[in-house]
């Protein structure tokens, strides 16, 4: 006690334990952007009845491992499966935002004049950043909120048709590497993302199932095309057409059709995903490297022009699915006073 005392009284200076230097700590500081807030909001309203619920699920997410993309990009899920979390790349999102004017007027299409449609909404996006007080790192994730076509759904198999043939085929073997590449990819983004904000789960092989491509549909379905009701049929025709004819306009290539089926209960859920990327020249570039296969045989390259992108997709899905006729079906008869091109645009096509 002597001794305690005898420095207490005495003129040393006494220097501040590191350890609770609080000068030496680092913060971090986060920042939400939301874009385009109140027509989101509107769209989620006429959607959900609400915010409350979108709020909440948004809460609390997990890491998701979607097999079968290519972009290897992160992928997130809310706990309730409802919606999914695409991180994309900042590319990719500066697209989608030149395109918002366009998106929203054909939403508005869809819903306040019952345009058919597949397209999977876009519920939200967002520029998400952090940064710690030393500067020494600024970080940006950029996320698009859409919903889970497979909520409360029993989905049994997965394909994603772009109708192309060119590299649309998924082995075995090819499954595995997806599995090891976007793996590698998840352990190298935590070391970057150690405050939480796109961080990943340890747990990445939670019995995933692969999405197929379009010769595995093919094969899953020996050749012949899927055979739907009337009403389905005319629908997804409709809205093949309204979805590619918008997607045409704002010069968006490379969207595919996700395929759903539950075969136990004979039923079939299906949307056009990855309308994020439109047509510039690096695309060019690729349509016309890829094109000079074509001389020696190989199959035409996926990436084309919009115009051709929009046709091929049509006229595939068309091949993909039949109607399957029933004795309510009923034959379109062509009135005598209008041509074939105004009969079938009043009949078939809302548009």
């Amino acid at each position: 006690m002597s001794n305690l005392m005898n420095n207490l009284n005495s003129d040393v200076p006494i220097q501040n334990n590191p350890k609770y230097d609080k000068s030496s700590y680092v913060s971090t500081t986060f920042s939400c952007h939301v874009y385009y807030p109140y027509q989101f909001r509107a769209l989620r309203r006429r959607l959900y009845n609400g915010e409350d619920d979108f709020i909440e699920s948004l809460s609390r997410c997990q890491q998701w491992n979607a097999l079968g993309g290519k972009s290897g990009v992160p992928f997130k899920k809310t706990l309730d499966h409802r919606f999914i979390l695409k991180f994309v790349k900042q590319n990719e999102f500066k697209m989608f935002l030149d395109n918002a004017q366009s998106y929203f007027e054909h939403m508005a299409s869809v819903l306040f004049k019952n345009y058919p449609s597949v397209l999977v909404h876009i519920l939200g996006v967002y520029q998400i950043s952090w940064i710690k007080t030393n500067k020494s790192q600024l970080k940006n994730r950029f996320v698009i909120v859409m919903p889970n076509l497979w909520y409360s759904k029993n989905i049994t198999k997965q394909f994603d048709l772009k109708g192309s043939l060119r590299n649309r085929y998924v082995e075995e073997a090819e499954q595995i590497k997806s599995v090891k590449e976007r793996e590698k990819h998840h352990h190298d983004s935590v070391d970057d993302d150690e405050n939480g904000v796109s961080g990943l789960s340890d747990n990445v092989h939670q019995n995933p199932k692969t999405v197929m491509l379009d010769k595995n549909f093919i094969e899953y379905m020996r050749g012949f095309p899927m055979t739907l009701e009337d009403n389905s049929k005319q629908h997804l025709h409709k809205a093949v057409h309204n979805d590619t004819l918008f997607l045409c306009r704002s010069d968006v290539i490379d969207y595919s059709l996700l395929v759903g089926i539950n075969e136990e209960n004979n039923e079939l859920v299906v949307g056009i995903i990855d309308y994020l990327r439109t047509y510039t020249w690096d695309k060019a570039v690729e349509e016309q490297a890829k094109s000079l296969g074509m001389v020696i045989g190989r199959q035409a390259p996926t990436i084309v022009r919009p115009k051709n992108y929009k046709q091929r997709f049509r006229e595939a899905m068309e091949r993909y699915f039949m109607v399957a006729p029933d004795r309510k079906t009923k034959r379109i008869n062509r009135p005598k006073d209008k041509t074939l091109t105004q009969a079938v645009k009043e009949i078939l096509i809302h548009c």
